[in-house]
């Protein structure tokens, strides 16, 4: 045993930390946002057999969008996304309840495995140790990567599908004889993870399969692999409507490609990979990345990240959030991982002094973005809110120590405004009860059984209002039909204090609160006897 630790003794650290990140105070929040709607679906295929697009089968739609759903056989299916992170919650709440830690423990563990998994891969690749040790280290020490794996949501399932796809692609390529088995499983998974993202990683593959000549010795062992990948993934397709979704998801338009482009380059260098790095590296090493990185597998990563990036950047159907680059952490903590050790070949001082500032700050990231701030004080308003300038620029161009704000989440209780607000309406309120809500009703729906609905309705006994920090110009137009269709005279009034935007509970770093905050406000009108 002792000999076992001292061969893995890095593995068993790393997997020491990254279980006591990922895991601990698993079950702390509340399920909110779209964890919710998440768990609203999971809770349709109990009552239903079936992904239903409605809160209840005769009910409103969950969301009211094009292509958010499909009519079959006279019933509405939810196909916003692909339906293995609503079928995973599917168990724990069968047998649990509605209980936070139990629904977010399978994809947590998908995390967990993801790091081990990333290591695996990491060795394929470089075959230098001290690279692997490096980079896993960041991918384990990663706060973004932390904070989405913890959700209910398909984030974990397409970080670990795509590591798994890349490391079954270079086995397929060496020949092994796994490699074709790993390629279907791990492609499938990846369909049934993200469909869009699972295309986008292919496309990537692609390129390094037909540039570097692959197929000239592996098209034949190829044709197998496809053709049953194939056949597990499109009756999905043609079941759901997905082929007739006329080009809704990927498309060319050059302003929303430009538009992408920047947003996704914003996201990866304040988040993931300080460009700040590179040129560090371009100081130490005087040569680009490119030319270093041309041993075949390195190619592979390089070809993966610019490929993806400029896939992810025909996306046609709202704005690529971080969310959609999860899957980029793995191979930029490598590129990272890379960079360091080279540095460290040069000065280890500063190397050190780079990975503690990596983990524990985001002033690399920052460096040469802030020049920015006073820029976004200039963008005509006409193309960013001063909300979105607020919380998507401004909050992510504050130095933080995310790594910090994290063990101080783990450590404490937190109590989301959605928390507050349920145990107000379960305190006071009952099943047989009627709301409507400004925003987020699924929380409410969740914990309260309550029903929902408009004002349309003969009795409304719960009114919540919040969002004056979360869409304006929704809240206002609440606030309209409330007062127009509404006889607030005979509603007792509940202010409750509590922080209402709406990314608060959100695993982008940016704006997720890592601790309570109490400094806003939500509006609660009850019903007078």
């Amino acid at each position: 045993m002792i000999k076992i630790f001292k061969k893995n003794r890095f593995l068993f650290i790393i997997g020491l930390l990254g279980f006591i990140l990922i895991f601990t105070n698993l079950g702390n929040r509340y399920i909110t946002g779209d964890e919710a709607l998440t768990t609203t679906i999971s809770k349709n295929i109990i009552d239903y057999g079936y992904p239903a697009a409605r809160y209840d089968e005769s009910g409103p739609l969950i969301i009211a969008k094009s292509g958010a759903y499909t009519e079959i056989n006279g019933k509405d299916y939810y196909t916003w996304n692909s339906w293995l992170e609503y079928y995973l919650p599917v168990i724990p709440l069968k047998l649990f309840g509605l209980n936070e830690f139990a629904l977010r423990l399978f994809f947590a563990v998908f995390g967990f495995l993801s790091i081990f998994l990333f290591y695996l891969l990491s060795k394929k690749i470089t075959h230098n140790i001290r690279i692997v040790q490096i980079s896993t280290l960041l991918l384990t020490l990663s706060v973004p990567f932390i904070l989405h794996v913890r959700q209910i949501r398909w984030y974990s399932l397409v970080i670990f599908g795509s590591i798994w796809l890349l490391w079954s692609y270079l086995t397929f390529l060496d020949k092994r004889k796994a490699g074709s088995l790993h390629l279907i499983l791990s492609t499938v998974f990846l369909f049934y993870s993200n469909f869009f993202i699972l295309v986008a990683v292919v496309f990537c593959l692609a390129i390094h399969f037909f540039f570097l000549k692959h197929y000239k010795t592996n098209w034949k062992r190829l044709i197998l692999p496809t053709i049953i990948s194939f056949c597990l993934t499109f009756p999905w397709i043609v079941f759901t409507g997905q082929i007739s979704s006329k080009g809704e998801y990927v498309g060319f338009s050059f302003t929303k490609f430009i538009l992408n482009l920047v947003i996704i380059n914003y996201y990866i260098f304040i988040f993931i990979f300080p460009l700040f790095l590179g040129l560090l590296f371009f100081f130490f090493k005087k040569k680009s990345l490119l030319k270093e990185f041309r041993n075949k597998n390195y190619l592979l990563i390089l070809i993966f990240i610019i490929g993806y990036v400029f896939f992810l950047s025909l996306k046609m159907d709202g704005l690529p959030g971080i969310r959609y680059l999860l899957i980029l952490i793995p191979p930029l903590s490598l590129v990272s991982g890379f960079i360091i050790y080279k540095i460290k070949e040069k000065n280890k001082f500063i190397a050190y002094a780079l990975i503690i500032l990596l983990i524990g700050t985001n002033f690399l990231h920052l460096f040469p973005f802030f020049f920015l701030k006073g820029f976004t004080n200039n963008i005509n308003s006409d193309l960013i809110t001063d909300y979105e300038k607020e919380h998507f620029i401004d909050n992510s161009l504050k130095v933080r120590y995310f790594f910090f704000d994290y063990l101080y989440e783990i450590s404490h209780d937190y109590d989301s405004s959605d928390e507050l607000i349920i145990n107000y309406l379960q305190k006071y309120g009952s099943p047989e009860d009627t709301f409507i809500a400004s925003d987020f009703p699924q929380p409410i729906l969740l914990y309260t059984n309550m029903k929902m609905v408009d004002f349309n309705s003969s009795k409304v006994d719960w009114i919540v209002v919040r969002g004056f920090k979360v869409r304006e110009d929704k809240t206002q137009r609440f606030i309209d039909d409330l007062k127009q269709n509404i006889d607030l005279s005979r509603y007792k009034t509940i202010i409750i204090d509590s922080l209402e935007e709406r990314w608060a509970e959100a695993p982008d770093p940016a704006n997720h609160r890592f601790e309570t905050n109490k400094n806003g406000k939500i509006i609660i009108y009850h019903l007078k006897e």
